[in-house]
């Protein structure tokens, strides 16, 4: 099945992390809106995964979900191997897995900050080198990362969020 729709991403296979909600499950239907061939979604929470799924098939893409943790260190090439032999590309990859504790400095406990490190940024990092492999050999793709207005302009009560996406 492809989604010959002609918008932006026209044929092109796109992987979300944190496509099971928020941010990450709208840009996966926004990106079968706009013709993507396949749209892979990446995230824990398999109800979620789920709705996605539905979304991207209605808006006329295939869909594969992945239903784990970002910060595996095997997992970001496992599913990248396996993206390309199902779809024959991988066109994009958005890193829009986040979480917060919501805690001020002095409340967050050192594996808090540490799990929202993980999550935020070396889920983020492994992601990202385990798909531009394929892009530089395809010669094109893309690569978005979500980051946070708070990264910039700071906020109370979030100091490993806030310092999270700042990186």
């Amino acid at each position: 099945m492809s989604n010959d729709s002609g918008g932006r991403l026209a044929g092109k296979v796109a992987l979300i992390t944190g496509g099971g909600s928020g941010i990450g499950q709208m840009s996966a239907q926004f990106f079968a809106t706009q013709g993507a061939a396949a749209v892979i979604a990446v995230d824990r929470d398999e109800a979620g995964l789920e709705a996605t799924a539905s979304l991207v098939t209605e808006a006329g893409a295939e869909t594969m979900s992945v239903t784990a943790d970002v910060t595996n260190t095997e997992l970001p090439t496992a599913t990248v191997g396996e993206v390309i032999e199902r779809f024959g590309r991988l066109d994009v990859v958005m890193t829009a897995a986040g979480l917060s504790v919501g805690q001020t400095v002095l409340k967050t406990s050192p594996d808090d900050w540490d799990m929202v490190f993980a999550v935020n940024v070396k889920g983020t990092f492994l992601w990202m080198q385990a798909g531009i492999p394929p892009m530089l050999e395809q010669g094109a793709g893309s690569v978005i990362t979500v980051a946070s207005q708070l990264a910039i302009n700071g906020g109370r009560g979030n100091a490993a969020y806030i310092a999270s996406k700042g990186a």
